[in-house]
C-alpha cells in the first residue's frame, strides 16, 4: 500500500471515528526476538528488530474506545538494521555483513546479493530524529519453542551529511520474549502523523524511532 493511499483510507475513516470518539487503541500479543542493547557507530544509535511476518487481528468496539483491535504476532521474521542520528545529520546506512547464530550452532551468513543497499535516512516520529532502516527480504524460519537466544552480527557503514564515512561492527545478543502492549491512539493526532510521514515506506513505521514509544538503549 502506497503512502498516499494509507492517507486516503485513515482520512476515509475518520467520519466514523469521530462519531463515536476521538481514541482508539490496540492490544497486542507478540512472540518476538528482542535486542536491548544498542550500538553506536559514527554517532549513529545503531539498533536490530526481528518483525514478525505472520498476524492475526480481531476488532471490537466500545462506548470509550473506537477500535479495541487485538493482534498477535509470530515468525517467520525478518531482520531490520536501522540507525538513529540527528535531523539532517546523516544521509545513508548500508550493510555490508550480516550473520545470525543460534545456541545449538546453527549458523547463517546472509549473502550479499541481499546486502550493500544504501539506506536513506528519512524522517521519523520524533521529529528531532532521523532514520535509515535496512530490512532483510528473506524470513527467518526460526522455531520459537526451541531457538532461545540468538546472536546477530552485523557490519555497518554510515554516511554523513558532510561525507565523512564511518564503518563499524555492530553485535546484538536477542532473547525471545512474549510481549504484550496496548498502545493507545488519538485519531486527530494520527492524522497529523500520517501526513508528515508520508515519504516514509510503510514497512519502516513500527521500527526504530518510528515504533511508537521508542527509546533509545544506554
Amino acid at each position: 500500500m502506497q503512502p498516499i493511499q494509507r492517507l486516503t483510507g485513515f482520512v476515509a475513516l475518520l467520519g466514523f471515528c469521530l462519531s463515536l470518539a476521538n481514541c482508539a487503541g490496540i492490544y497486542d500479543r507478540a512472540e518476538i526476538y528482542t535486542a536491548t542493547q544498542t550500538a553506536s557507530i559514527g554517532g549513529a544509535s545503531i539498533g536490530l528488530e526481528f518483525v514478525p511476518s505472520e498476524s492475526e487481528s480481531s476488532i471490537a468496539i466500545s462506548a470509550m474506545v473506537v477500535a479495541a483491535a487485538e493482534s498477535r504476532s509470530r515468525g517467520p521474521y525478518r531482520i531490520a538494521i536501522y540507525a538513529v542520528g540527528g535531523r539532517s545529520q546523516f544521509t545513508h546506512l548500508t550493510v555490508t555483513r550480516l550473520q545470525m547464530v543460534t545456541p545449538n550452532g546453527r549458523l547463517w551468513d546472509v549473502p550479499s546479493n541481499y546486502l550493500q543497499r544504501e539506506e536513506y535516512f528519512m524522517s521519523t516520529r520524533q521529529r528531532q530524529l532521523s532514520q535509515a532502516t535496512f530490512i532483510l527480504p528473506p524470513l527467518l524460519d526460526l522455531n520459537f519453542k526451541t531457538h532461545g537466544q540468538i546472536t546477530v552480527t552485523a557490519d555497518v557503514v554510515i554516511k554523513a551529511a558532510d561525507g565523512k564515512v564511518s564503518k563499524g561492527t555492530a553485535t546484538f545478543i536477542c532473547d525471545r520474549e512474549k510481549r504484550q502492549t496496548f498502545q493507545s491512539y488519538f485519531i486527530p493526532t494520527e492524522i497529523v502523523d500520517s501526513i508528515r510521514m508520508n515519504d516514509v515506506p510503510e514497512e519502516h513505521l513500527e521500527i526504530g524511532a518510528n515504533r511508537k514509544g521508542w527509546k533509545p538503549g544506554p
